[in-house]
């Protein structure tokens, strides 16, 4: 066990070093120009850092990395909205992500910035119908997720969300494509678990372990 706890903290160091120099030269990129590519990055860069302090439970650490990568896909949003871009559905998702990862489940909370909400409806209704593909027809689902939790109401939509993902997964079973779904879902709902009790808590463990089944799925019998 204490072998296993030490790797586990020396993996967490090596992916914190190899990072924070993606960040330095991110910020060097910005400092030239900003893009709603190269914010995302940063925005992407802190998500990543928050799921290594996630893995070794610095949840104080996690909550830093959270705020940074809200932050960036915030400027993201609004450096592509200036710049007339059509699909903002990346930028304004991660925003929700991180929110409802720092917030979802504390009493009190209101919800979503009801814009960045417009933004990410508006883009994954353009998406829908003919040009619908594995991300956006998930992201409808996520969407479903996120504002059960905000409403503290997730028990209540597990069995339409876990009857989703399945639907989903029998037309894509790709695991790499997974396992950057079960990413987000380690952040969102282990941070929704950790502030909930009862079937708000176990509903959002059943959903996790469901998606990690998909990402990880265990080895061929045959």
């Amino acid at each position: 066990m204490a072998a296993a706890d030490r790797t586990l903290r020396n993996a967490a160091a090596e992916g914190r070093t190899l990072v924070r120099r993606s960040l330095d030269i991110l910020k060097t990129l910005r400092s030239i120009e900003s893009t709603q590519e190269r914010e995302s990055l940063v925005g992407s860069a802190n998500k990543r850092l928050a799921l290594i302090e996630s893995a070794v439970g610095r949840r104080a650490q996690v909550d830093s990395c959270l705020r940074r990568m809200k932050r960036a896909y915030e400027h993201a949003l609004r450096v592509g909205g200036l710049r007339g871009a059509s699909d903002l559905f990346y930028p304004a998702s991660n925003c929700l992500v991180a929110d409802v990862a720092l917030n979802g489940g504390r009493p009190g909370w209101r919800g979503f910035d009801r814009k960045v909400l417009a933004h990410a409806r508006t883009s994954l209704k353009a998406r829908s119908g003919h040009d619908a593909d594995f991300w956006s027809l998930v992201g409808d689902v996520e969407l479903e997720q996120w504002t059960a939790m905000v409403r503290r109401r997730l028990a209540a939509a597990r069995p339409t969300i876990r009857r989703e993902y399945e639907d989903l997964h029998k037309r894509v079973q790709a695991a790499r494509m997974w396992a950057s779904i079960y990413d987000t879902a380690c952040l969102v709902l282990t941070s929704y678990a950790s502030r909930s009790r009862g079937r708000e808590k176990a509903a959002a463990q059943d959903l996790l372990a469901q998606l990690r089944g998909y990402a990880h799925p265990p080895p061929s019998s045959h």
